[in-house]
């Protein structure tokens, strides 16, 4: 799904920080909180993947239907 994509998550973040101007300022705090949180989190895994150069599993097993859908950048094991 992409409810943990990044469009999700980094509208989930400016809608925190967005609601914190118009109506309660603890949420500025918060929703700053959550993009800082977020940005050092892509950013991180964004080298981490280029150091780890690990290849996405469809590139390594055989037989894999993809839909066509092919990822370019390399693969992270998030451990599930």
């Amino acid at each position: 799904t992409n409810i943990g994509g990044a469009i999700v998550s980094i509208s989930f973040c400016a809608a925190l920080f967005l609601y914190g101007l118009m109506y309660d300022n603890l949420f500025i705090k918060i929703g700053l909180e959550c993009i800082v949180a977020l940005s050092l989190s892509h950013i991180l895994i964004h080298f981490l993947k280029k150091i780890v150069t690990r290849q996405r599993p469809f590139d390594k097993l055989i037989n894999v239907n993809t839909f066509n859908k092919f990822l370019k950048d390399y693969s992270f094991p998030s451990g599930h």
